[in-house]
């Protein structure tokens, strides 16, 4: 089992690799990405404490250590 992440968010996610444009999950431990891929593959990094976030619609852009969505909304994973 992996290491748990500080956050995960779930949702549209583009990524700024061409090769895997598009993500369902990402894990964030430490301020880097440890996980992008799909939801299942992400609930290995779930522990005590992983702040956990949803975006309903939209996209999700990670911008330095913030994720903005499509609707409007900011989030900074701590």
């Amino acid at each position: 089992m992996a290491q748990g992440a500080d956050g995960i968010v779930c949702g549209n996610i583009h990524t700024v690799d061409q090769a895997n444009p598009k993500a369902k999950a990402a894990a964030i431990a430490d301020g880097k990405f440890v996980y992008v891929g799909y939801e299942e593959g992400a609930g290995e990094f779930v522990g005590e404490g992983t702040e956990e976030r949803r975006f309903e619609g939209g996209i999700v852009l990670p911008v330095l250590g913030t994720m903005v969505s499509g609707n409007g909304s900011t989030s900074a994973l701590k």
